[in-house]
């Protein structure tokens, strides 16, 4: 929920300027500084894991293609196999020039890789990306876009997704590996409040993940729109951001304004 497109373009291209090596002596010294240095890690909220998604925006590995996906443990969004060439940038997803993170953290569990690992990796086999990035669409535009592409649903609709299991039965997120939960016939509640469903998809799941997007877009536009909730109303953030309608009203007076990318400030101008 601190995930801003504007603030990670704006930071990738200015790193793209001082080239590849400079770009990754600073880059373990950020590491370094999150390993070693307590005090600076929790005063200014430093996360080595930061580091891992600019380096995605910047280098593309042998392949000429990013770093994906991040093998650093577990995330809350499963990727299944055949669906990882539609998303060469995962965790985060690209539209448009404009980046969206797609998950909100990873689990230890399954993690093979850590940051540094990535920034040597880096430093062997990885190119700096020809030309900067250069959004063609606006945050909102690009949101649009993204939750109604073929992927998108797809990547959500999948039985997969929150749980993790082996035929048979699932593993609730969660729960110890092994420990499958045999699906019944008829939709059992469990604790999660989930209803679980063989080969059925948990659509609370895609609109939290879809509000959580449009809480970024809203980070990303906030020079040209604030959204400001009612003085009388106690509603979350989200509960706000998951209601289409209210959405589209917030959609249609950003676009009011027809924001475009302004490459010499790196920020979005209001054109009317």
């Amino acid at each position: 929920w601190t995930f801003n497109p504007t603030t990670q373009v704006k930071i990738a291209n200015k790193l793209h300027k001082k080239g590849k090596q400079q770009i990754l002596a600073l880059f373990r010294a950020y590491y370094q500084l999150t390993k070693t240095n307590m005090y600076c890690r929790h005063r200014y909220d430093l996360d080595e894991q930061r580091v891992l998604l600019l380096m995605q925006m910047l280098f593309v590995g042998p392949n000429k293609k990013p770093i994906s996906p991040l093998l650093i443990g577990t995330p809350d969004v499963h990727l299944p196999g055949k669906q990882r060439s539609a998303w060469p940038y995962f965790p985060m997803a690209v539209k448009g020039g404009v980046p969206f993170l797609l998950v909100q953290g990873y689990t230890p569990e399954n993690a093979t890789r850590n940051t540094l690992d990535y920034i040597q990796y880096c430093t062997k086999h990885c190119t700096l990306r020809k030309n900067a990035f250069s959004p063609k669409m606006s945050p909102p535009q690009a949101l649009s876009a993204l939750v109604s592409s073929k992927r998108w649903k797809t990547l959500f609709s999948a039985p997969s997704q929150n749980v993790f299991g082996k035929s048979g039965g699932i593993r609730l997120w969660g729960h110890k590996k092994g420990k499958s939960i045999k699906v019944p016939k008829k939709p059992k509640k469990v604790k999660t409040t989930l209803i679980v469903k063989r080969g059925v998809k948990f659509p609370q799941f895609e609109v939290y993940h879809r509000a959580l997007l449009r809480g970024q877009t809203l980070r990303a536009m906030k020079h040209i729109f604030q959204h400001v909730k009612h003085s009388g109303t106690k509603q979350p953030i989200y509960l706000t951001l998951k209601n289409n309608a209210t959405w589209t009203h917030i959609q249609a007076r950003i676009q009011r304004h027809k924001p475009r990318w302004d490459a010499s400030t790196q920020q979005w101008k209001k054109t009317r």
